[in-house]
C-alpha cells in the first residue's frame, strides 16, 4: 500500500490526520514518525510534527522463525543428583551443594579438548557475509485472495444457517472488497455494524495466513450495508455543506469512525467553497465543515 504523509502540531494530531486519509483505525496502520514537533519561546510551535502511514498488512509469524524451547531435564536426573540421607560415614550433604559440585565438574569436562574440534581461539575468522538482496514483493495474487476469502465466507454463511452469495470486487489500488448478498443477513451485520467489523477482521486473518505475497487491503460488505452507509453519508455531507454555504457558519458533525470520516472528507473535497477538517481524539473525533 502507498504511504501518506501528514503534519500536525503534535504527533497524535498528525497520526489522526493520516488515519482520516486512509480510512482505517490506528491498529490497522503502520506509522513512522519522520519529525517531532519543535516548540520555541512561550510554547509556540516552531515546526510541526511530520509522520507517514500506510494500511498495515498483518500476517502471523512463520513457524520456522519461532525459537525452539529448551526441554527440561528428566525428573530421574534431578533425583539422582540428590544425596541419600545417612549415606557414608558423615552427615548427609545438602542437595544444593551436590548440584553445585556436579555443575562444576560439568564445566571442567566441557573445557577438555574434544578430538576433531578446533578451539574457538584458534579458529580462522569467517569471511564477511554478503548482504542479502531485498525480497521482492509479488503482485497482488487476486485469484488466491478471491478463492481464500470466498471459501471462508461461504463456510461462515452456512454456519450461520443463512443463504447468501459471495462475490469479489476490486474497489481501488490494492483494495479488494468481498460482498455477501442475500435475504435476512442482518445477523451478520449486528448493531452499529459491530458483527460485520468482527467478521472483516477474521477474513483478513484467514486470507493473510493462506496467501503468499501481498494480499493488499481487504474489505467486507454484507447485504449492501456499507454501500448504503456510504451513499447516506455522501447525501448528508452535501446537505450540511449547503447549510454552511447559506449561513456562513461552520458545522461539526457527530463523531465517526475513520472510514466514515474519509467518506465525508472525500465528498466535501468535491464541493466548491467547502473545506473539512477533523478535531477531537479517538472515539470523539469528528469532522467539521466550514467555508473555504
Amino acid at each position: 500500500m502507498e504511504w501518506v504523509e501528514t503534519t500536525g502540531k503534535t504527533v497524535d494530531e498528525a497520526v489522526e490526520a493520516a488515519l482520516d486519509q486512509l480510512g482505517v483505525d490506528r491498529a490497522e496502520a503502520d506509522i513512522e514518525i519522520l519529525d517531532e514537533a519543535k516548540t520555541g519561546l512561550f510554547g509556540r510551535v516552531r515546526s510541526e510534527a511530520r509522520i507517514r502511514a500506510r494500511v498495515a498488512r498483518v500476517k502471523p509469524r512463520a513457524k520456522d522463525d519461532r525459537r525452539e524451547r529448551k526441554t527440561k531435564p528428566p525428573a530421574e536426573a534431578v533425583v539422582a543428583s540428590r544425596p541419600v540421607e545417612g549415606e557414608g560415614t558423615g552427615a548427609a550433604t545438602p542437595a544444593k551443594r551436590t548440584r553445585s559440585t556436579a555443575s562444576k565438574s560439568a564445566v571442567v569436562k566441557s573445557q577438555a579438548p574434544v578430538p576433531g574440534v578446533v578451539p574457538r581461539a584458534n579458529r580462522e575468522p569467517r569471511p564477511p557475509r554478503e548482504p542479502r538482496a531485498p525480497r521482492e514483493t509479488s503482485a497482488m495474487p487476486s485469484q488466491e485472495v478471491s478463492e481464500a476469502g470466498e471459501k471462508f465466507l461461504n463456510g461462515l454463511v452456512n454456519a450461520f444457517g443463512l443463504v447468501g452469495t459471495v462475490t469479489t470486487h476490486t474497489v481501488g489500488d490494492g483494495i479488494t472488497e468481498f460482498r455477501i448478498s442475500g435475504p435476512d443477513l442482518g445477523v451478520m451485520i449486528g448493531p452499529k455494524a459491530q458483527t460485520l467489523t468482527a467478521i472483516q477482521d477474521l477474513l483478513r486473518t484467514v486470507v493473510y495466513y493462506q496467501v503468499d505475497g501481498d494480499a493488499g487491503r481487504l474489505l467486507l460488505d454484507v447485504g449492501g450495508y456499507r454501500e448504503r452507509r456510504r451513499q447516506a453519508l455522501e447525501e448528508f455531507t452535501k446537505k450540511v455543506a449547503a447549510d454552511v454555504l447559506a449561513s456562513g457558519q461552520s458545522r461539526a458533525l457527530e463523531p465517526m469512525s475513520p472510514a466514515d470520516r474519509k467518506v465525508v472528507h472525500d465528498t466535501a473535497g468535491g464541493i466548491d467553497g467547502i473545506v473539512s477538517l477533523s478535531e477531537g481524539e479517538d472515539t470523539a473525533r469528528r469532522v467539521v465543515l466550514s467555508l473555504g
